[in-house]
């Protein structure tokens, strides 16, 4: 998993993105040393709408009950508690602000659940279901621990959930990346671009955009995802230019240096299979101009296919 020291490029995501397994492997002891804080709630999101002007005070401990639900994926036990109070479908239910949504969809098996929680709350309730420090929504949750399926139904629900920014001023997008998640990272672009026109709305933020998108390139490269990188310089030129907080992609480049021939020791076997590695770049139709000085036994070889189909 992908994380940066203090002051670095990509700031920090903090205890509650570094931790994916928190919510699902805390002991009963501890659940209820977790649920045990007094603190006040919203009035319910859910179809069922109390008084917005509502706040429901409860202890956490109440919840306990629920929070076994979802570890144990039993949804009849669950709404059994959504039908006596409304108010725990949104309600945070531990010290960190996970509502049953964010808990649920920690647990890739859990997806059922997930899908059942859905039903219930409202689509435009969902931005506002935000943890208590990192301000990360559902999908930035979904991205922490790589659970691509919750992914797909909460963009289906709502897609403007891909351009809410955390409190770190990050997007899902973001938090995929920098946990080095590739396949809900790909599907994350993809509806980026299919969606890319809600990123105008107020409150929303583009991905591919200035710093944002610089952070993006830059993840992907020190994330070792250089077929992709490649792929975003292509797309979005911009972003090869754009400075993001104190780093610009070539920095970020000349830092990889494992990337270069040069800058490994290979022993005979790793130098034999390097050499037929296909690295060739389809754009340059003339090899006899254009000297690949790091790798010039494969300069001739067959460019790979890209993750990134010609039509995107």
């Amino acid at each position: 998993m992908y994380t940066a020291g203090d002051g670095g490029d990509f700031g920090r995501l903090g205890h509650e993105a570094i931790d994916s397994n928190n919510a699902t492997s805390t002991t009963s002891n501890n659940l209820t040393t977790d649920l045990n804080t007094t603190s006040s709630y919203p009035a319910s999101l859910t179809t069922n709408t109390s008084t917005p002007s509502t706040a429901v005070k409860k202890d956490r401990a109440e919840y306990l009950p629920l929070y076994r639900a979802i570890k144990r994926n039993d949804w009849e036990k669950a709404q059994e508690i959504f039908n006596q109070d409304t108010d725990a479908l949104t309600a945070k239910l531990n010290k960190y602000g996970y509502t049953v949504l964010h808990i649920a969809i920690n647990n890739a098996e859990n997806i059922q659940f997930v899908e059942n929680l859905l039903k219930e709350i409202r689509p435009e309730s969902l931005p506002t279901l935000v943890t208590n420090n990192q301000k990360f929504n559902p999908l930035h949750r979904a991205a922490v621990v790589d659970n691509t399926k919750a992914a797909r139904m909460l963009v289906e629900k709502n897609p403007r959930l891909l351009f809410i920014l955390s409190g770190e001023d990050l997007l899902p997008i973001h938090i995929a990346i920098l946990n080095s998640h590739r396949t809900t990272f790909l599907y994350l672009f993809d509806v980026c671009k299919q969606h890319i026109e809600l990123s105008q709305q107020d409150g929303s933020h583009s991905p591919f955009e200035g710093v944002n998108g610089a952070l993006i390139l830059n993840s992907a490269i020190s994330s070792g995802f250089l077929d992709v990188s490649y792929e975003l310089i292509m797309k979005y030129p911009d972003m090869a230019r754009t400075k993001s907080k104190t780093m610009f992609p070539l920095t970020c480049i000349a830092n990889k240096s494992d990337s270069y021939y040069s800058g490994m020791r290979y022993n005979f076997y790793q130098r034999f299979v390097y050499s037929y590695v296909p690295t060739k770049d389809n754009r340059l139709h003339d090899a006899n101009k254009i000297q690949d000085i790091e790798n010039q036994d494969t300069y001739n070889a067959k460019c790979r296919k890209s993750y990134f189909s010609e039509d995107d």
